[in-house]
């Protein structure tokens, strides 16, 4: 019991000090966990599982649309809005046909999603890592 104890202080912690991007590539991973469960649960008809796991998507998909900053680039922030409404619509319409194929294609558009913020919280974390020292106290 302790060791699950300690995997979830470890995410807690892991939450509580990851910088931006790495929280969005944490909702992205998380969706992809609960939508690979959704798929399992649709193979094995669990309605329940399947249903809980869709919700825990939307959940995400919600709180992620909530966090769009149409200041930062109005474009990117509609176009994602758009993106999250249509899986939110998606994964709906998937929990109530039991489609796996709908699934599967919003679970492989989010993982190209969660691709690219991998990439800009690496070139991110990457022109950190490059500042001087004065420059990162300047930064922070």
């Amino acid at each position: 019991m302790s060791g699950v104890r300690g995997y979830q202080q470890y995410a807690v912690n892991e939450g509580a000090t990851a910088g931006p991007e790495h929280l969005v590539v944490m909702a992205y991973d998380g969706m992809v966990r609960f939508l690979r469960d959704a798929e399992d649960a649709v193979r094995n008809r669990d309605h329940d599982r399947q249903n809980t796991c869709i919700q825990r998507v939307q959940n995400i998909l919600s709180v992620l649309a909530a966090s769009l900053d149409p200041s930062v680039d109005e474009g990117i922030t509609r176009n994602l809005s758009a993106l999250y409404d249509w899986y939110y619509l998606r994964l709906a319409e998937a929990n109530i046909k039991d489609d796996l194929e709908m699934l599967q294609e919003v679970r492989a558009g989010i993982e190209g999603l969660r691709d690219a913020w991998q990439e800009a919280e690496r070139r991110s974390r990457a022109e950190r890592l490059a500042l001087s020292p004065v420059e990162l106290q300047e930064a922070a």
